[in-house]
């Protein structure tokens, strides 16, 4: 069965090739939640992510903010399209749904300030990218169609192998018949090998880009805040795709393909906030393109891994996938003593990143955000918010990520602050997210194939902020 390697390698490529996707800042808080507009934030320690210069705006003293996010998701890609074989025989159904469930538990962010006079020190660590693991229990639609692609040239040959056997049978040429009964023999296993994978495969992702920031803000005058941060990123990638079969093919390496992966990178933030009347402000953030040049540090499945793509997945290979330059812009202006309205613009420039994956590449058009929301003092204990926000991808039909759906959304976030006591702020915030789902095809041999994308998702997050003097 080694001879089998060849194909199913083929197959592969084409199932990581879709591993990647377009990596902005996700580096969610307590406070994002419940009001999505975050970018002219001045008075909480969130600001050391959102509003790096809106830490000169801070009361003095020292502000230690701890917040973890539950997510409820579901992401689901399902085939518009029957996949038949030349023998007739519908092998993947129109319909057939792929997804994942997988809630994630901890998605944790600590944020802390120091502002003392003019100046404000402040770090943060969180999830800057990636965020957890995607488990398809029953393959994707991608992963599916890349076995049964290389299924099909197998059937054809076997088809046309019996069809000569039998010709020559008849013909009473029994060497011949031989010959090509043994040749439909071996191409009818092959198909039959690889249809079964389609149709029996799971395939697990873990992506998670671990970040911290630490930078200076400095006031001139209670007018202008000047701010530059740096933030060091560590990316950890892993990839597996399992099977019964592979063991096998393979020659005994067992019934998993995969990779693990690991990437750090370092790029400058610099942002400015201007506050105007005491009541607006404008404020204007630049996230430098960090560049992540993974290295793959473990393989399993050699043998099959070392055949997938160009020059094979092996201990060596390297690839980018980088975070985009973004641009944060944010107005807030303190309508009536209680309230407080903003509007939030982040621009990513997708098109300056290199998304490269393991085996692939993908290239993305630019995207935005914007948001707006509210908060609300009720009194000295009690702050309740709101907001709304709507994100524009750089998809396209042709360039999407099956595993990680990227898709235009429109979410509407929700939440409140409570201070028991002077030095203590408890938070907690929720936010629905509305996708748009979208269609996406691949392309196989001269074959279009449809599969609708889609994804459900709230989070739910509580966080504590500490004034400790």
């Amino acid at each position: 069965m080694k001879k089998s390697i060849a194909f199913l390698a083929g197959a592969l490529t084409a199932a990581f090739a879709f591993a990647g996707g377009i990596e902005n800042k996700t580096n969610m808080s307590t406070g994002y939640l419940r009001n999505p507009s975050r970018n002219v934030e001045a008075a909480r320690p969130e600001a050391s992510f959102y509003n790096i210069a809106g830490t000169g705006f801070m009361e003095n003293g020292l502000h230690i903010e701890v917040g973890d996010q539950f997510i409820i998701k579901e992401y689901a890609n399902t085939l518009a399209t029957d996949v038949k074989g030349s023998d007739g025989n519908i092998y993947l159904k129109d319909g057939t749904k792929y997804n994942d469930e997988t809630t994630v538990w901890f998605y944790p962010n600590i944020d802390i300030v120091y502002k003392w006079n003019n100046f404000a020190f402040f770090g943060n660590f969180g999830i800057y990218a990636g965020g957890g693991k995607l488990e398809y229990s029953e393959g994707t639609s991608v992963t599916a169609l890349a076995f049964m692609d290389k299924a099909k040239p197998y059937l054809d040959s076997a088809i046309a192998a019996k069809a000569a056997a039998e010709s020559y049978a008849v013909a009473g040429d029994t060497v011949s018949a031989a010959y090509y009964g043994g040749l439909a023999k071996e191409a009818g296993a092959a198909a039959k090998l690889l249809a079964a994978t389609a149709a029996d495969h799971s395939l697990t992702i873990t992506s998670i880009t671990y970040g911290e920031q630490i930078g200076l803000a400095y006031n001139l005058f209670d007018l202008v805040s000047l701010s530059a941060a740096i933030r060091f990123l560590q990316g950890d990638q892993k990839l597996t795709l399992t099977s019964d079969y592979f063991n096998a093919i393979s020659g005994g390496e067992g019934n998993e393909v995969g990779c693990k992966s690991f990437a750090f990178g370092v790029s400058p933030v610099f942002g400015a906030h201007v506050r105007l009347f005491e009541k607006l402000d404008i404020a204007a953030q630049l996230q430098v393109k960090t560049i992540m040049n993974y290295k793959v540090n473990e393989v399993t499945g050699k043998t099959i891994a070392g055949q997938i793509g160009d020059s094979g997945i092996t201990e060596d290979t390297t690839f980018h996938s980088d975070l985009p330059t973004a641009l944060n812009l944010g107005v807030g202006y303190r309508v009536i003593d209680p309230l407080y309205v903003s509007a939030s613009f982040n621009y990513y420039f997708n098109k300056s990143a290199d998304c490269d994956t393991v085996i692939g590449t993908n290239s993305y058009d630019d995207s935005f955000e914007i948001a707006a929301g509210a908060d609300y003092t009720i009194n000295d204990f009690v702050l309740v918010s709101a907001g709304l926000a709507y994100g524009k991808q750089g998809t396209t039909s042709t360039a999407n990520n099956v595993f990680n759906p990227i898709l235009d959304s429109f979410q509407i976030g929700f939440g409140a602050e409570i201070k028991p006591i002077k030095i203590l702020t408890i938070t907690a915030g929720g936010t629905w997210v509305k996708y748009f789902d979208t269609s996406y095809t691949v392309s196989k041999n001269g074959e279009n194939y449809d599969i609708d994308l889609s994804k459900k998702l709230f989070m739910f997050s509580v966080g504590a902020t500490l004034k400790l003097f």
